[in-house]
């Protein structure tokens, strides 16, 4: 529609209900079906950027260095430009659970600047292990990737995370989000007595 900015294909989901089918991280081990994907939806959405999340890799695919600019090298070529890294394989073989999958195998930040840098045609985002704005600006530091991603501390600590980023990266003069107080003033009025 007029009001997408983007279509991101998400290929890092370990969900236990990824299993035998070809969605989620399964589709780390194919990488030439995602240069299709995104070439299909390009073509059918030609004025909409089609971006692309996902893993280093599974521990049935690989995921050393070679297997993930071998999965970006697949994508690019459909027509993605941006991709969001997850800088963590995907455990599908034992049946880990997400929350398993987000914190048991290893972090390599250093993947996702290696990409950046071996493909400054692409943009690149960092996300896992994110838990905070100071750690998002180190990461940037580096002036290889793009962007961050905090997931789930931003659900966790929103008013640490969300209710800052505004004026810390993007030079507003103030955040646009409530504070605590007004939060809950606003709340009170849905309570009942």
């Amino acid at each position: 529609g007029s009001n997408c900015v983007e279509i991101n294909l998400n290929c890092g989901c370990p969900s236990r209900l990824v299993g035998n089918s070809c969605f989620g991280a399964r589709l780390m081990m194919e990488p030439e079906k995602v240069r299709e994907i995104v070439y299909e939806i390009s073509k059918k959405c030609p004025n909409i950027p089609v971006t692309v999340k996902h893993r280093l890799g599974t521990d049935l695919s690989g995921a050393e260095y070679h297997d993930t600019k071998k999965f970006v090298t697949a994508a690019a070529a459909g027509g993605a430009k941006h991709f969001i890294v997850h800088a963590r394989m995907a455990v599908l073989d034992q049946k880990f659970s997400c929350e398993q999958n987000r914190s048991i195998p290893p972090l390599l930040p250093e993947y996702a600047h290696k990409l950046a840098h071996d493909f400054p045609e692409l943009s690149f985002a960092l996300n896992g292990g994110l838990r905070s704005l100071d750690m998002c600006q180190q990461a940037l530091a580096q002036n290889t990737i793009q962007s961050t991603m905090i997931g789930r501390a931003a659900w966790y600590q929103p008013c640490n995370i969300l209710a800052t980023a505004d004026t810390r990266f993007y030079n507003e003069s103030t955040n646009p989000s409530f504070s605590r107080r007004q939060v809950i003033q606003r709340y009170a009025d849905y309570i009942d007595y």
